[in-house]
């Protein structure tokens, strides 16, 4: 009797331990959402009100999506950090490296408290290595998205014009010049004023839309036979597993000429260096744009029936003795993974529940909805054990817009587990059939694939390199604008130039990087 006793008080307690920590009040955690500046008030979307409730948490919400680089540089300084920071692109691995103690290491709370995050990373070890410090700590918590394409930019040109004009499709480049000038000189759209076409647009500069992008006319060079990745602004590729910069290739002296040629010639907007990102958007859906780069034809020109005048087309050839040699664009690695897209303050007196909640980022139910919006607004449940991305319920808005608006989408971290079966909005579908014109030119790259988000270097080499790239970066981008609108370089010119990209250390950068694709290589060959 005393035991039985004794046996009911136990559980009495516990039954009271449990009724308390049911009822514990949730705690607050401090934390700064990096958005696009399209992306509505985290404080009114679903999904990630929903993961507060789910993590037992109160979430005091600050987010930016602009002067983000000032912002921070004052945050870094002041060594005061909100208790989490998440958004790709917020927080870089060179600003792990130079303030690591700021930073939390997570790797021994991902064992204890993210049943997700070590699920993901067992499925996906490369997510691992890609969030995995050199001192094995993990200080950012990578992102895996899953169905992003190989490509990331297409070329888009106007057949409608094509057809007005009884023109054919070109091939090459000289055959391009042609085709731009008849687009500028013959009223190519037929509205009547011969002079508000626009024969060739591209994002350069603020204009791409992220300091991560080279000038999309670069792409070009793929036609010559060098796998371009458009998201960087660095210009490295690989040419039989050796370290290249775009800038420095003889290909980019001879496409430079053609750009020079076609700037010369009134066919370039003339607005792309000084146009912010949304002019440059809103201008192809005008009307007078005839050939461009972007993500898609609806992405570009809106989901009407403009829309309808473009056709995605193949690289463009130097000539046709590079018929066999052309690639094209190719940034998988640079789409589907990133890191870090989450950090945890070091000072944060919360770790539990700030990893309970970053957990949550990587459940089958929230990565889909952190990528495309929420449960019932912007994703259907099937009720199969399937999920469907909705149109937009918004007519204005073209299915990419919408998850911009409605979701961290590309810029958030995520893991979309290979389990889940989500039917894509139509715009990925779309991207999918665009791409069936490029899948010869993708396979032909190859092991040359740009490794992009897996390269990871020590503290020194990311200082060394950092110390190189601002010099570097800077040559590349004011000589590039200067060749375009002034005129293109002769060879003195150019054996000059690349002294000064010598002489800034491009050599010593390029060791510093073989020696992270080696690593990379070596990592995979295993």
């Amino acid at each position: 009797m005393k035991r039985l006793i004794s046996l009911i008080l136990c559980l009495a307690m516990l039954t009271s331990l449990s009724a308390v920590a049911l009822a514990e009040e949730p705690v607050t955690l401090k934390v700064m959402f990096y958005t696009n500046a399209l992306t509505k008030d985290f404080n009114d979307v679903a999904f990630i009100q929903n993961m507060a409730k789910d993590a037992n948490v109160k979430l005091d919400i600050e987010q930016i999506s602009s002067g983000w680089d000032e912002i921070k540089s004052t945050l870094l300084a002041s060594g005061d950090i909100p208790d989490l920071i998440i958004g790709k692109d917020a927080i870089t691995n060179s600003d792990i490296a130079q303030f690591k103690e700021l930073f939390a290491d997570m790797s021994g709370l991902i064992d204890e408290y993210a049943p997700n995050i070590r699920k993901a990373f067992d499925a996906h070890p490369e997510m691992e290595y890609l969030a995995s410090s050199e001192d094995g700590g993990i200080y950012g918590l990578p992102k895996y998205q899953r169905y992003w394409p190989k490509t990331y930019l297409r070329q888009m040109l106007n057949v409608q014009w094509l057809s007005n004009l009884n023109l054919e499709m070109p091939t090459t480049l000289d055959e391009l010049y042609n085709v731009l000038l008849a687009f500028k000189e013959n009223d190519a759209n037929g509205d009547g004023d011969p002079n508000n076409e626009i024969p060739f647009d591209f994002a350069a500069g603020v204009a791409s839309g992220s300091v991560y992008q080279i000038p999309w006319a670069m792409t070009m060079l793929c036609g010559y036979g060098v796998p371009v990745t458009a998201i960087t602004d660095s210009g490295w590729y690989l040419s039989n597993g050796e370290v290249k910069n775009i800038y420095m290739s003889d290909e980019y002296k001879d496409l430079i000429q053609f750009l020079a040629k076609c700037w010369a010639a009134g066919l370039i907007n003339t607005e792309i260096f000084t146009e912010d990102y949304a002019t440059f958007a809103a201008t192809s859906r005008t009307g007078v744009v005839g050939y461009t780069l972007g993500w898609d034809i609806s992405d570009r020109m809106g989901s009407g029936e403009l829309a309808e005048q473009y056709e995605v087309i193949a690289p463009i050839l130097p000539s046709t003795d590079y018929a066999d040699k052309a690639v094209w664009e190719t940034s998988y690695y640079t789409l589907n993974y990133a890191c870090p897209t989450a950090v945890m303050s070091a000072a944060c007196e919360t770790k539990e529940a700030a990893m309970r909640f970053l957990n949550l980022f990587y459940s089958d139910t929230y990565g889909m909805q952190v990528l495309f919006g929420s449960l019932g607004d912007c994703i259907a449940d099937n009720g199969d054990g399937s999920f469907s991305v909705l149109p937009p319920a918004d007519s204005n808005m073209d299915p990419g817009t919408w998850k911009w608006t409605n979701a961290h989408a590309d810029s958030g971290c995520l893991y979309i587990s290979d389990d889940v079966q989500l039917n894509l909005p139509t715009d990925m579908q779309l991207i999918n059939k665009l791409d069936e014109v490029y899948s010869p030119y993708v396979e032909r790259v190859g092991n040359d694939m740009w490794p992009g988000a897996f390269l990871k270097y020590n503290d020194e080499d990311n200082s060394e390199l950092a110390f190189y790239m601002t010099d570097l970066k800077n040559l590349f981008e004011t000589t590039f604008a200067s060749w375009l609108t002034v005129g293109a370089p002769d060879n003195d010119s150019w054996e000059a130039y690349k002294q000064s990209a010598n002489a800034a250390g491009y050599e010593e950068a390029r060791a510093i990087v073989q020696k992270a694709v080696d690593a990379y290589f070596a990592y995979v060959g295993k």
